[in-house]
């Protein structure tokens, strides 16, 4: 390939020499006819491609005048092995002289003779360069035109008949091939999944590395030789498909008791991923994951207190050969031991420290009505046991009652643990069992309508066979894991609470701005896969987070937003309703007119009757920026909530007539 571009160059400096030489001699005096350049390496006198005005004419011709010179000489097409030029007609003539330019000679040579206007020249070799000059002639009269601007052009190189991938990485792909002795050059051409193809570099070498891609992403590509210039190019190769490798994996470890879980971002374009375990410098394979969404791996069996090292790699399957990521960054973790679920008081661990607190001190109703000795520490906020992982950020959320049971839902604010359903003895407020949920959605509001739980998640509502939960509670197991849930109903708007009432689960949406919605649902097949469907809609206010009916009914909304009062929204209190219950039992109610709202302390959360009373959940105790903080769940009497204030009296004084 290199001989060619020698071969060029050295073509191309000969005629400059010769140019050079022939003004010098101009400028000297030396020539009065056309000039001429002599060789140093033979001494034969030669012509420069452009000086067609030296070409002597035919034996016997003469030239016509200076003007009449002809025009219009172009190449039309070129191949691998034969040129094609045209020309414009000059009227008169009756054929036409095609002369190519020899470099051995150094002159214009005789080529062939045309009575028409274009010729192809046939049989010449791949990858080669040209000067072509043709004049018109006059058999009759031995006359002939002047000879038109000369053409430079090339023969196109053969094609490159296939190629090969050298190296994939994950932002590179590198091609490689042998050489086609009639090209100087090569493109490289690349398709993307939307189909649009692209020239993206050139090359004179037998490789190319194509940067700046995508990581696990499948590209196509194809190569085009040239000769001499970009726009003389042979024809495509075959295509040939590849990807580039998955990007390295960014890994974390959590110690648990007795295991490591270790954790990571879905990479792009995986198919799997492989883990590593280290027994001193080498990497021992445990693991091959399949599937792009798999995103954690437990490792269990080990040893508390002895470090574990591991690493992995991503990979993704494409045509059956695996593409590997590099290696992610070799890490560390030590197995410990995790205590069990808390279930003392996080905040206030006396009664007197929590009736000292602002929580009662700051809500006369509170502070008036609060039962005590009825009232419910909240699990787990201290720690929860997940699976042997601590957690130490729960957060509660729903609660409802299960028979001789008391269930309240929390949610990982960190996001690294599952939510979870603390299952409690409803008499001796004890825990009993803590159900690990499928996912790390906000697990929000909880019912219970005798044979399932029904968890709002987001804009679903998602049930569990109650069974397999109260077998594990009368168990006492440490923990029940669930893998999957029983159902997913979508609701088409977000499920923040729910209660069951006369047959029907009662849903309600939260808005912290915007009117919510409480939507009524039937449900079939209890015993089975519980499927819903909606009966009724009507608005309630914003900021809805529970809700539940009363024996005497009434309805009461639990409403609250943000920790304190320097925050927008910040709402906390309860909203008494009488609505219009004829229809219940067909899944129809109107809400009516509040008739009573009783402040909270801040971010209270969902509410349930049990028997005389009214409980009351919050969230505040993981929230250290919040006022009037609760680590419980409060209990009041339902008479005490619903019975209708009294109006006050005017303090205007009457005036005389």
């Amino acid at each position: 390939m290199l001989q060619l571009f020698d071969s060029i160059r050295k073509r191309k400096a000969r005629i400059a020499v010769m140019i050079v030489a022939a003004l010098v001699c101009s400028l000297l005096g030396g020539f009065t006819a056309a000039p001429m350049a002599k060789a140093e390496e033979t001494g034969e006198e030669i012509y420069t491609p452009d000086r067609v005005d030296l070409i002597a004419p035919v034996e016997g011709a003469v030239f016509l005048e200076e003007k009449d010179v002809l025009t219009g000489l172009e190449v039309t097409e070129t191949t691998t092995d034969s040129i094609t030029v045209a020309w414009d007609e000059m009227p008169g003539m009756t054929s036409y002289l095609v002369y190519y330019y020899d470099f051995e000679k150094s002159a214009y040579v005789f080529l062939d003779e045309t009575k028409e206007q274009k010729y192809t020249w046939k049989d010449r070799k791949a990858g080669d360069e040209f000067y072509i000059t043709v004049c018109a002639y006059r058999q009759s009269s031995g006359e002939q035109s002047h000879f038109a601007e000369p053409v430079h052009t090339f023969t196109r190189p053969e094609a490159l008949t296939t190629f090969s991938i050298i190296k994939n990485a994950s932002t590179s792909i590198t091609l490689g091939w042998e050489k086609v002795e009639s090209a100087t050059g090569y493109l490289i051409y690349r398709t993307e999944a939307n189909g649009v193809e692209t020239k993206v570099g050139s090359t004179t070498t037998l490789e190319y590395k194509d940067t700046g891609l995508k990581s696990g992403v499948t590209y196509r590509y194809r190569i085009r030789t040239y000769f001499a210039d970009e726009e003389n190019t042979g024809e495509y190769s075959e295509q040939i498909s590849t990807t580039t490798n998955p990007a390295k994996p960014s890994m974390k470890l959590r110690a648990g008791n007795g295991r490591v879980k270790l954790t990571w971002t879905a990479v792009n374009g995986a198919t799997g991923y492989r883990i590593y375990q280290y027994n001193g410098s080498q990497a021992i394979l445990i693991a091959d994951l399949k599937g792009k969404s798999t995103v954690s791996y437990l490792r269990t069996g080990l040893k508390n207190g002895t470090k574990y090292y591991y690493s992995m790699v991503a990979y993704r399957t494409y045509k059956e050969k695996d593409y590997e990521s590099s290696k992610a960054t070799k890490s560390g973790v030590k197995p410990i031991a995790v205590a069990k679920t808390s279930t003392g008081a996080k905040l206030y661990k006396s009664k007197k420290a929590f009736l000292r607190s602002a929580a009662v001190k700051a809500c006369s109703f509170v502070k008036k009505q609060l039962n005590y000795a009825k009232s419910i520490v909240l699990p787990g906020m201290t720690n929860t046991n997940v699976l042997e992982f601590g957690s130490k950020t729960m957060v509660p959320q729903g609660m409802t009652f299960a028979g001789s049971y008391l269930l309240v839902s929390a949610y990982d604010s960190k996001r690294i643990d599952n939510s979870v359903v603390y299952v409690m003895s409803r008499s001796r407020k004890k825990l009993l069992t803590t159900v690990v949920l499928p996912n790390k959605t906000h697990a929000g509001g909880l019912a219970y309508d005798g044979r399932n739980l029904w968890i709002c998640q987001s804009t679903y509502l998602r049930s569990i066979p109650f069974a397999q939960i109260k077998k594990a509670a009368v168990a006492k197991k440490k923990y029940l894991e669930i893998k999957a849930y029983g159902t997913k109903n979508s609701l088409g708007q977000q499920a923040a609470a729910v209660t069951y009432y006369k047959g029907f689960l009662w849903v309600a949406s939260y808005s912290e701005s915007n009117s919510g919605y409480l939507g009524s649902y039937r449900i079939a097949n209890k015993t089975g896969k519980p499927v819903l469907t909606v009966c009724g809609r009507i608005k309630l206010p914003n900021r809805v987070q529970g809700l539940t009916f009363t024996s005497n009914g009434r309805l009461i909304l639990s409403r609250s937003c943000q920790t304190n009062s320097t925050k927008r929204g910040y709402l906390h209190q309860l909203d008494v309703y009488k609505p219009n219950l004829k229809k219940a039992g067909a899944g129809k109610i109107a809400l009516g007119k509040r008739n009573k709202v009783i402040n909270m302390p801040s971010m209270n959360e969902e509410i349930a009757v049990s028997g005389k009373y009214l409980y009351v959940n919050f969230e505040s105790v993981q929230f250290t920026s919040a006022t009037k903080r609760v680590d419980r769940i409060c209990a009041f009497k339902v008479a005490a909530v619903t019975k209708k204030e009294k109006a006050k009296k005017s303090t205007k004084k009457r005036t005389k007539k």
